[in-house]
This record gives structure tokens, C-alpha cells and sequence, in this order.
């Protein structure tokens, strides 16, 4: 299911891919499953209507959807570096539920940013061929101060718990 959010994605991206075997995960670095005590979650709100944020992705592990990203250019997906263990196989796009429906594309390589554990928690995975869904456009920086404001109304978009106890998925 997912949660809506009504903000531009803001942030300064990181250097460029370098090579190709960055995109062989880091089995020995921490796993999504280590870094839960720091990962606060949220729960709760309402699922959208067909078509309102295709961009958003599942992130799957076999079959299940386990973190969320978006969409940023035809065939790249941003997501948090925490979500990566080796073990993610695939992208959900243009789903409203992460059980059914949607554009499925296998993930040819992951690059994570370096030392994410203490400094960005970012990934990109690079889709295995492009998605029919148009790419969210990434604002720099210096665009925060136009968009964010003290007070500012905000919705969060992704994948997840739709009960208040963390129990409900769809």
C-alpha cells in the first residue's frame, strides 16, 4: 500500500557511477536487517489511485516487497543503501499494491554511496531495461529553500504497514 507525499524529491546526487564492479553488492557490509534498531517506521495511511505516483518503486527480494524507491531516470531507481543485501532481484512500478499488478523489471546492478552507514543511505539500482513510466525529476540542492518552508503540508509515498501497529501489509 502506499502513503502519499506531495513534495519534490530534493537532494544533491552523489558521484557519478564509476565502474562495473561497483554494481556487485558488498555482501560484507551491514544488512537491511542489521540496521533496523536505527530505522524508525511508518505506519498507517491510505492506498492511492491507480496512476497517482508510478514512479514510486518496490524494491523485491524474490516475489515480496520489502523497501521502496523511486524512479529517477528510465532504467534507475534511487532507494536507501540500507535496503541493499545482495538478495533484492527486481523494481515494482505503477503498482498500487505490491501484491499485484504493475511493470516488474529485473535489476542489472546495484551501486551503493560509499561509507552510507555514516554518511548518505543511497542506492542506485540499474533496471535491467527501461520502464514505461516517466522518471521523477530530481531538484538540486538550492531548490529545497523554494519548495520547503516551516509548517509545509507533506505526504510520505511508499511501500509498507497500513495499520498503526506495523502488522498490516498490502
Amino acid at each position: 500500500m502506499f502513503e502519499k507525499a506531495l513534495f519534490p524529491l530534493c537532494l544533491v546526487l552523489f558521484a557519478p557511477l564509476a565502474d562495473a564492479s561497483e554494481g556487485v553488492p558488498d555482501t560484507t557490509s551491514p544488512s537491511r536487517a542489521d540496521h533496523q534498531e536505527w530505522v524508525s517506521e511508518i505506519v498507517g495511511g491510505a492506498q492511492i489511485a491507480p496512476g497517482e505516483w508510478p514512479d514510486t518503486a518496490g524494491v523485491r527480494y524474490g516475489n515480496e516487497v520489502g523497501c521502496t524507491g523511486t524512479l529517477i531516470a528510465p532504467n534507475l531507481v534511487l532507494t536507501a543503501a540500507h535496503c541493499i543485501d545482495g538478495q533484492e532481484s527486481s523494481v515494482l512500478l505503477n503498482a498500487i499494491d505490491s501484491e499485484e499488478g504493475g511493470e516488474v523489471i529485473n535489476i542489472s546492478q546495484t551501486h551503493v554511496h560509499p561509507n552510507w552507514e555514516s554518511t548518505y543511505d543511497v542506492a542506485v539500482l540499474v533496471l535491467a531495461n527501461d520502464s514505461a513510466v516517466t522518471p521523477r525529476p530530481i531538484a538540486p540542492s538550492c531548490a529545497i529553500d523554494s519548495y520547503f518552508q516551516n509548517g509545509a503540508a507533506m505526504q510520505i509515498v511508499g511501500y509498507g504497514a497500513t495499520d498503526t501497529e506495523g502488522r498490516v501489509y498490502g
